[in-house]
Parts: structure tokens; sequence; C-alpha cells
């Protein structure tokens, strides 16, 4: 515990590693921008290592917008952080006063970018393990941008991962979750880039949106058979991804879902599915064939844009398809439309890859 006038110096011990504080200065507490309500609106100084003061409760949106800061001690009085609070260059060092159970609890307020990734220290120990029991409360974003972490076990029981709690943890290589999940929520694991391999347990019935999008290594992932729900841009930009079957019992799948998955070059869709959504597979330069399912009566906006590898586009019911324009997120009326016959797989690719500005397709 130290006074909030104090400004500590972090070195580096020399026989373990470990950064340690030494108090060496006197910062000026007119440096901080903190209203009467405890909101830190914005840091003036040009310290490279920060102390905030213990009367801080919520951090704002680039409260830290300077390149030069190394490290921001926060008190565990904080109890709100806006996302993007600290735009300091690639990477900082954030030392927490409290202890992991209250940094989880921390309110990540709004869905504001940060450039800033950060090493998180806790008793001064960097922060590389963590341990999710059942029971623990955890806030959305807990782990939001965390550049330390790189193992996440979650324990039996717990049924849901809040939404963000990995977002951006850019180092997080290994990730085991219970039988017990139900759902992982949007956000999720967006932006791991160091995960290769993940196994989603069998009770999950629900991805949410964009809870794998931009995991660049992800190369295998299992899907369980009780799944029944893939929400938008959930496997957006996986551009390691090389192959997926999604199970029969899938009924709704979002659209972009696989926008972006540069080395796709196989998929199964599910049986169930009713329709392909807007910008499914757009950027999937590696596709070179699908079948589209029976059941399915929508392709929606650039499903199979810039797919320049596509040779073959099968549909087991090609009758009665039409094409349809579209203007501002709208289709136009669906009375019209002009029939397309969707049995010539040459043409089918020319019209749903290369047509894919101003067109959606319905089957009457």
């Amino acid at each position: 515990t130290v006074d909030e006038s104090i400004a500590l110096t972090i070195i580096t011990c020399p026989f373990c590693g470990e950064k340690l504080f030494n108090k060496n200065k006197k910062s000026c507490i007119e440096d901080f921008d903190i209203s009467k309500r405890g909101i830190l609106k914005s840091y003036l100084g040009n310290d490279c290592h920060i102390v905030i003061p213990n009367n801080v409760n919520k951090i704002k949106y680039e409260a830290f917008k300077n390149d030069s800061i190394c490290s921001i001690t926060i008190p565990k009085s904080v109890v709100d952080i806006d996302v993007g609070a600290f735009q300091c260059g690639d990477s900082i060092d954030i030392y927490y006063e409290g202890n992991i159970e209250q940094w989880m609890r921390i309110e990540h307020s709004g869905w504001l970018t940060s450039k800033t990734k950060y090493n998180l220290y806790l008793g001064g120990k960097l922060l590389t393990d963590v341990v999710i029991q059942q029971g623990s409360f955890v806030n959305n974003g807990a782990f939001l941008d965390c550049k330390s972490l790189k193992r996440v076990i979650v324990s039996e029981g717990v049924d849901s991962i809040p939404s963000a709690m990995l977002s951006g943890c850019i180092s997080l290589n290994h990730v085991e979750l219970p039988e017990s999940i139900l759902e992982i929520e949007s956000g999720t694991f967006s932006g791991c880039i160091s995960l290769e391999n993940i196994k989603i347990p069998e009770g999950v019935i629900t991805i949410g949106p964009s809870a794998f999008s931009s995991c660049k290594k992800l190369k295998n992932i299992t899907i369980p058979s009780n799944l029944r729900t893939i929400k938008e841009g959930a496997f957006s930009r996986c551009s390691s991804l090389t192959s997926i079957i999604i199970p029969n019992d899938v009924n709704v799948i979002g659209g972009y879902v696989f926008s972006g998955c540069t080395s796709l070059v196989k998929v199964k869709l599910p049986d169930n599915i009713t329709s392909i959504g807007d910008n499914f597979f757009r950027k999937c330069s590696s596709l070179q064939e699908i079948e589209i399912p029976e059941n399915v009566t929508e392709i929606g906006l650039a499903a199979f844009g810039e797919c320049s590898s596509l040779k073959k586009i099968k549909f087991k019911d090609p009758a009665n398809w039409y094409n349809v324009g579209y203007i501002l997120n709208d289709w136009i009326s669906r009375s019209g439309g002009t029939p397309i016959d969707m049995s010539n797989s040459i043409r089918n690719v020319e019209i749903l890859a290369k047509r894919y500005k101003d067109c959606r397709f319905y089957k009457k």
C-alpha cells in the first residue's frame, strides 16, 4: 500500500526476473483529472510509471493516452474500466492491488477500441494461468486484451463464458472447458491469435456472435452434436481453419460466419438450416465446392463473394430459385424476381460468387 502522492519505478530482480517496485519520487496529484465522484477522466502528466490514487473508482475511455507510459498501478477501489482506457502504445504493464476475484468483477463499459495489450500483475506476480471456479463472478471482458494470459481452465459447474472474457488475449494457447457449459457468448475468444485447438463441450447449444473471430492459428475445432445455433461471424477470419463439419441438428447459422476463412477448403453444412446469410463464405479463397442443403430457401447478399477458387455449387433441389435485387438493407418485393436455373454448376458459381454486390436469392 502506498500513499497516493508517491510514484513508483519498476525494476527487475536480477535473480528471479520478477518486476519489483522502487519508491523513488513524488508525483503530482494535479496530473490526474478526477471528478468528485471518483471518475478518472484523464492523466495529464508525463511519467513512465504511474500509480492511480486510491480515491478513483472508474477509469474513462482514453484516460491514459500516451505512448511513453510503461506501467500503471491500479488500486482495488477501481470497479469500472472503460474498454480503451489505456491507449499507451503496443504494450504496458498493469499492477493491480486487489486479488483475482476482485479483478474479474471489474466492469468493462461499452465496446470501444483499444490499441494497447497489457501484462497483468497480481500481488507483484505476472498472471499467466487462470482457473475459473464454480460460483466465481466473472464480468464481461474480464481479461480483455491481457497479453500475459496463456492458460485458462474453467471448472465443472460453470454454465457460460461471459462476453469478450478472453478477447484479444494474444498469448492464450490452452483452454479447457467443462461439460457443464451451455453457451459461449459473443466475442469470448475473439482475437486469440495463438489458440490452435479447442474442444467445445457436448452441452453447448449456442455459439455467440464473433465468439472465435480472428483466431488466426485455429486449425481444429470440435463442434458438439447438441449445438443448435451459431451466430453472426462466429468463425470469421479464422485464416488457418481448413475444414469443419457442422452437426445436422444446427438449425440457425448467422451471416459472416466463415467470412475471411482463407484456408477453408471443405465445409459440411447441416441439413436443417433454411438460410445462408449475408457474406456467409465471403473471401473464402480456398473453398472449391459446396453443397446447398435441400431445406435452404434463402441465400444472402455476397454469400459467396470473392470465393476465387470456387468451382462447383451443388443444389439438392435446384428448381424454383429466383434472383432479387437489394436496396438499403432490405429485399425488394419477393413477389417477382428473375428465375435462376440452379442445376447448372458453372452457372451457379457465376451467379452466386460473381454477382454478389446487389443480389440475393430465394426459393419459392
